[in-house]
């Protein structure tokens, strides 16, 4: 999953310089940074539950939660880089 989101990222990135200019791409390199690092995180956990040196997986156990997951306000949220 890790190398298909670089190829994925800089399939986004070779798009985004070919229409845009380069201002604004340091909030998608944060953004896909952060996904990359949460999938990395996620399978380390996954591997130590799968070999018994965890007994639950503390994330799963907890209540979900409700997000507002509609529209692009949502975005606002999230986190950015560089604001020119």
């Amino acid at each position: 999953l890790e190398n298909m989101l670089a190829q994925m990222q800089e399939i986004d990135k070779k798009m985004w310089q070919s229409n845009r200019k380069i201002f604004g791409w340091c909030t998608q390199d944060v953004r896909y940074g952060g996904m990359r690092s949460r999938c990395i995180t996620a399978a380390e956990r996954l591997h130590s539950y799968l070999n018994g040196e965890l007994d639950n997986l503390e994330e799963l156990e907890e209540p979900r939660l409700n997000f507002p997951c509609s529209g692009f306000a949502v975005y606002a949220q999230y986190a950015r880089a560089g604001i020119v």
